[in-house]
């Protein structure tokens, strides 16, 4: 039955070729071989959500992706064109990234009481007043930054749970103040490959953890919410 069934798509899908339905893979392999197209190798591809008819994520990919050692070095992340970036800490200094002298720079600092308290292993998300207050301070940096002609730069550490809970505020002020959806606030991350956060656990100490959260599972919350 299984050898029936696989001879039955086999040919479906020969038809389906003949009828240009779908591409003949082999037609486009010997185009490449004899025109000697090779992919670059900066053709990257990132993973870009897409809601499903049942409500889940699948995941499609995308070119032009901006490299993980390049976003992890200072490269900027833009997050709202000319307005919002991202840029990572790093202790190398990478002249390809230099900043170009028209920011307005900001990070957290304990004067803006924006920390999370962790129980075990956990380490975010943000509780709803962290989430206000980071609203907030984007709202106020932003307005004197456009003033001036500059755009908003949010400088975060380079740590991979640090970078997590920045891109979960990131988004979450998108939601929030630019009335985003979860799938919409996703699509400045999607860029970076391979993929540069973690998901968030619970709050004990097991290894792994039993239950996980990714970014849009926690952007989907605070939507609904």
């Amino acid at each position: 039955r299984v050898l029936s069934n696989m001879q039955t798509m086999k040919s479906t899908v020969v038809e389906n070729c003949g009828r240009g339905i779908l591409p003949n893979l082999h037609e486009i392999a010997m185009k490449r071989r004899n025109n000697k197209v090779m992919p670059r190798a900066n053709e990257g591809h990132s993973q870009i959500a897409r809601t499903r008819s049942d409500g889940t994520s699948a995941f499609v990919c995308k070119k032009n992706a901006m490299a993980l050692p390049d976003f992890i070095m200072g490269k900027v992340l833009s997050i709202l064109d000319g307005k919002l970036c991202l840029r990572l800490e790093s202790t190398i200094d990478d002249k390809r990234f230099a900043d170009s002298g028209r920011i307005e720079p900001f990070s957290l600092t304990d004067e803006s009481r924006i920390e999370y308290h962790k129980i075990g292993d956990d380490f975010g998300p943000f509780d709803l007043s962290c989430i206000h207050r980071f609203c907030t301070l984007v709202e106020r940096v932003m307005q004197s930054a456009e003033q001036r002609c500059r755009t908003t730069q949010f400088q975060s550490p380079n740590a991979i749970r640090e970078r997590t809970n920045a891109a979960f505020l990131l988004g979450a002020f998108l939601i929030l103040r630019r009335d985003m959806t979860p799938e919409e606030a996703f699509q400045p991350f999607s860029g970076i490959y391979p993929y540069p956060f973690e998901d968030f656990r619970d709050s004990t100490l097991l290894q792994p953890s039993p239950h996980t959260l990714s970014l849009l599972d926690a952007w989907r919350g605070l939507h609904k919410a």
